[in-house]
């Protein structure tokens, strides 16, 4: 009884009021602290968007093989460029080859005219994880492990703010 008495009115009072004060004095702050950090990155990112353009970037490792993949990556790349000409474009690819070829191959080929200035290649060095010759069996599901590896390598060198993927 004693025992019961002292549990409900000492014990449960201070753990309420432990409860309350460290919410109080921790919990709110932490919070006010955390939205502020928040807003200050989401200021900065507003503001480096408005001043550099938006970054978009392009996962298509073989953007000069001149298939109709490509052609659907060029025409996709122009019409971006043309809609929001501040736009810096990034494609993640493993060509070997300089910008200015790839860009005239893709005239050449496709009749599609794109100029350099906005256009950035990024190398990945993990082109033999999505090779099928790697894989003898269950090649689908390797490459496509293969891919996401690849996409991990891409994302370390560059997270842009709008990624789109058109090598499927």
């Amino acid at each position: 009884m004693l025992f019961l008495c002292f549990t409900i009115f000492f014990i449960i009072p201070f753990i309420f009021f432990g409860v309350l004060l460290f919410t109080t004095f921790v919990l709110v702050p932490a919070a006010f602290i955390f939205a502020s950090w928040f807003m200050k990155i989401k200021e900065r990112k507003r503001q480096r968007r408005n001043r550099d353009g938006a970054n978009v970037a392009f996962f298509h490792p073989y953007c000069n093989a001149g298939g109709g993949g490509e052609r659907v990556l060029w025409v996709a790349i122009k019409a971006v460029l043309e809609r929001y000409p501040n736009t810096n474009i990034y494609i993640y690819t493993v060509e070997t080859a300089e910008p200015k070829t790839i860009l005239d191959k893709v005239q050449n080929q496709f009749n599609v005219q794109l100029h350099s200035a906005n256009i950035n290649f990024i190398r990945l060095s993990t082109q033999r994880v999505i090779e099928a010759k790697m894989y003898p069996y269950f090649t689908l599901l390797l490459q496509n492990l293969g891919s996401m590896i690849m996409g991990m390598e891409a994302f370390m060198k560059l997270n842009p703010g709008i990624i789109l993927c058109l090598n499927m």
